[in-house]
């Protein structure tokens, strides 16, 4: 009983590691607060969290390399204590710099052991057994990312910093694999690392595949935080007509929103007209009426653009206090 018991744990230890191979990006959640904080562009908030994948495919190529020389039990041990390291330090040092270093360490320590937990099944496992351990440890990837994505924005509503603490759970598997899981023993063939084309394209492959989820991952918080009112389908040239009588506050153009009109009204609402076209046909301090023409439905806006939304003319309210309220009450698209 003892011994299967510690097979089982040994089991578990080995799939545990799968767990953290696919959380670079789980905190990614962090991105639009910590641009504020930091007073760093969106280009640098997203590249901060990227560079744990850059990390992690260079750490992929020399981990054959590394295991080689120190064996994959102390190699995985190194990579598993590097991603725990890695969750202290924005904790602890909230600046860019520390950050900065964390996403470094963390992507070599995903990288040091990314592929060993395969290759931990396919040493020790063999047959129907090895098949079943192998389908677990893909389902266990994807258990990772959920979990990590949830413990990290539940952490978000405290403090944006502690969502890094959800790879803490590394010491926990460091702490398991250790106890119950033996180095390997391989046999000896030639110490030296060639680098073929067979290699080189895999390398590729790879990294191309985990900056391609990594830069959908990265992208969404920034699209659903800038997200702001409500989209009306219209074609790009459609008319767009003031919704109430007021005067025109801004008359301006940014990445989100393209080029928009901001009219102030007398009950203290304000309305934004968001991706008009160019020719705006207003000013600022020029007083309008309901149904007076501002514009006409453009393709301004440098994120919500056609191909990814379709032709649309984004609408927006702010109350009094400024606070955004739902626009549907206060346009009807004709």
């Amino acid at each position: 009983m003892k011994t299967l018991d510690k097979n089982k744990l040994e089991e578990m230890a080995i799939l545990s590691i799968a767990l953290l191979t696919a959380s670079n990006s789980c905190i990614s959640g962090v991105l639009v607060f910590m641009q504020k904080d930091l007073a760093i562009s969106r280009q640098m908030a997203e590249f901060l969290i990227t560079l744990s994948s850059i990390a992690t495919i260079i750490a992929i190529a020399l981990s054959e390399k590394i295991t080689k020389k120190i064996g994959m039990k102390k190699c995985v041990q190194i990579g598993l204590l590097l991603v725990f390291v890695s969750g202290l330090l924005p904790v602890i040092r909230k600046t860019y710099i520390s950050i900065f270093l964390s996403r470094i360490i963390l992507g070599t320590g995903i990288g040091l052991f990314n592929g060993h937990s395969a290759n931990y099944i396919s040493a020790l496992y063999s047959g129907e057994k090895a098949s079943s351990l192998h389908g677990m440890r893909n389902s266990m990837e994807f258990i990772g990312q959920i979990l990590f994505l949830i413990l990290a924005g539940l952490l978000i509503k405290i403090k944006w910093e502690l969502a890094f603490l959800v790879y803490l759970i590394a010491f926990f598997i460091l702490v398991l694999f250790t106890k119950y899981v033996e180095d390997p023993i391989e046999e000896k063939d030639d110490d030296r690392f060639i680098l073929n084309r067979q290699v080189v394209f895999y390398i590729l492959f790879a990294g191309v595949m985990i900056m391609n989820l990594t830069g959908l991952t990265v992208r969404f918080p920034t699209i659903a935080t800038m997200a702001k009112g409500i989209d009306i389908n219209a074609a790009v040239g459609t008319v767009v007509k003031a919704a109430a009588e007021g005067k025109v506050e801004e008359v301006s153009s940014n990445t989100t929103d393209g080029t928009f009109v901001v009219i102030a009204h007398a009950n203290g609402l304000k309305t934004k007209y968001a991706n008009l076209s160019e020719d705006v046909k207003v000013a600022v301090g020029d007083v309008v009426s309901a149904g007076t023409e501002i514009g006409t439905v453009g393709n301004t806006s440098g994120i919500f653009t056609s191909k990814l939304c379709g032709d649309v003319l984004n609408v927006q309210v702010e109350d009094v206090n400024g606070k955004d309220v739902d626009p549907s009450a206060y346009f009807i698209a004709k």
